[in-house]
């Protein structure tokens, strides 16, 4: 009785740990792994063993910096089993696919999975797992073509979440040097493709320079969807985001 008691809270109850194959994964692939269930001091009903995907982030909101930590993802893993007492260890394999919309890591956005077990009239036990998510094969080809192609630089400290989308700041390289002070660009995976929602800056300086920053009338929102059959590789993805982007410029004043 009084170990059930302890159970109950946590303590002497049955254990899960995950264990990955490893921990980079592309946005939109499968995880394989396996669950390891450790008995406790008392025989416990397990309802479910369930996978929450979550990313933490900071982000700027004006003057302030916020915190925002937010489940993208959710999964059961096993269902309805009874772990007895002082039982041998028990493993269960895992293969989860991870969404292609989510959040890549950066230095201010991190993933995690936590794993848990709903246990009858107890605590629920958790394992929380990091694992670095890297962009998926469409958006890495984009990606490439604006950073590797164009020579667009990724700002320090750029990715930050903040719940709704992960906004990158690039400053530019060889494309639009002189010219461009900065470029703003939000990922929309999409299944008929990649959408990018661009905040063009343009450089300017003087008096005049000034008044139309203190306007905003020397930048420019645009959106752009590639089409999957427009992207092959990053040299052809790079012409057509060199000639929108060149397009969009000219409209500033």
């Amino acid at each position: 009785m009084f170990n059930k008691i302890l159970s109950s809270i946590g303590i002497g109850a049955a254990k899960v740990d995950l264990v990955l194959q490893g921990n980079k994964y592309r946005a939109g692939e499968p995880i394989e792994g396996s669950l390891k269930v450790q008995s406790g001091a008392v025989e416990q009903e397990i309802n479910k063993i369930y996978l929450q995907l979550v990313v933490r982030s900071k982000f700027k909101k004006g003057d302030d910096v916020k915190e925002v930590s937010k489940e993208l993802d959710h999964a059961i893993l096993s269902e309805g089993f009874t772990v007895t007492a002082d039982e041998q260890e028990r493993e269960i394999p895992v293969s989860y696919i991870l969404p292609e919309d989510i959040p890549i890591s950066t230095g201010a956005t991190q993933a995690f999975l936590a794993t848990g077990m709903d246990i009858s009239r107890a605590l629920d036990p958790r394992d929380n797992d990091p694992v670095e998510i890297l962009p998926g094969q469409r958006q890495q080809v984009v990606m490439n073509a604006l950073e590797k192609e164009l020579g667009f630089r990724k700002k320090r400290g750029t990715g930050a979440f903040n719940g709704q989308y992960q906004e990158f700041e690039y400053r530019p390289g060889k494309f639009l040097q002189g010219k461009l002070d900065e470029l703003e660009v939000i990922y929309q995976v999409r299944e008929d493709g990649i959408g990018l929602i661009m905040q063009i800056d343009k450089k300017s300086g003087g008096l005049l320079g000034g008044l139309l920053d203190d306007l905003d009338m020397d930048e420019r929102n645009a959106a752009f969807l590639l089409k999957n059959h427009q992207i092959t590789t990053a040299a052809e993805v790079s012409e057509l985001l060199a000639r929108f982007i060149q397009q969009e410029y000219q409209k500033i004043m």
